[in-house]
């Protein structure tokens, strides 16, 4: 089945110099998404978290909330600044002081989205004074249900024409020629989105050993990505290159997959011990 696609700009409405596109709406809707599914795990016990003060688990859904605006906080500016740093031609931080609100949902970066996340996560363990992984499992395990709206809204507003195919299933799109091509982003959220949601919740047990669904998350996402990146047309969307060796996604991809590796090695505390504290 062959779709044309049509190259439509769905911005809504503006507030004052701000233009709310549908990039807006899916990434508040994720939000309350994620919200509503952390909140009804809690309630139920699912994820439990510790207080580093006091060494006992906690599993109440008060924290949910701070920890969704701390993560919310850093996707959006982990995202922005890493498209200005790594795909804007002449990256400017001051020529224009509302820049990152009046481009916002034009363009983002999801390797600097996932590492403010990471950061902002770290944060909220220092604030609320809980346990780093366990927080980073929570929003890891759920991360892909958020990405997977993500990649629909880039289909939807910043098409990524893939290599042309021959198939059955391809899209065609305005100003590339009659040849049906790859819908990359389609592909995206299903592996990213999807696929990667089921292996989580598949391995859901993993959450009582800290940071292993993180580590599943991150190797999972980088997997999935290099699958994507089979389709993609490189002439349309030359891969960025550190120092012309390496590319920034291979580089990315290094760097995860040894983070990973040493979540997966790490030792955990005595569950023993923890549960005489509690």
């Amino acid at each position: 089945m062959i779709f044309l696609y049509d190259n439509i700009r769905p911005n809504h409405f503006a507030i004052g110099p701000i233009t709310v596109n549908i990039y807006w709406i899916i990434f508040v809707a994720g939000i309350f998404i994620i919200h509503k599914l952390l909140t009804e795990s809690f309630r139920t016990g699912h994820f439990s978290i510790v207080n580093k003060q006091t060494s006992t688990l906690i599993n109440y859904p008060q924290y949910v909330t701070k920890i969704v605006i701390f993560a919310a906080i850093g996707l959006q500016l982990g995202g922005r600044i890493g498209y200005v740093l790594f795909r804007m031609d002449s990256p400017s931080f001051t020529g224009e002081p509302l820049w990152y609100l009046r481009e916002m949902g034009q363009g983002v970066s999801f390797r600097g989205a996932l590492i403010g996340a990471f950061l902002a996560s770290w944060i909220a363990s220092r604030n609320l004074k809980l346990d780093f992984l366990r927080i980073s499992d929570i929003l890891s395990f759920v991360a892909p249900t958020f990405l997977f709206l993500a990649r629909i809204s880039e289909f939807i507003n910043h098409p990524l024409p893939g290599i042309p195919t021959h198939s059955a299933f391809g899209v065609i799109y305005p100003g590339y020629g009659d040849i049906a091509r790859h819908p990359v982003r389609l592909y995206q959220a299903l592996l990213e989105g999807l696929l990667l949601q089921l292996v989580l919740h598949l391995n859901k047990k993993q959450l009582a050993r800290p940071g292993r669904i993180t580590a599943l998350f991150l190797l999972g996402f980088v997997i999935a990505g290099d699958i994507a990146a089979l389709f993609r047309d490189t002439s349309i969307t030359p891969p960025m290159i550190l120092g012309g060796v390496i590319s920034l996604r291979h580089f990315v991809a290094l760097l995860v997959g040894i983070l990973s590796i040493f979540l997966l090695m790490k030792k955990e505390k005595s569950k023993a011990s923890l549960d005489g504290k509690a």
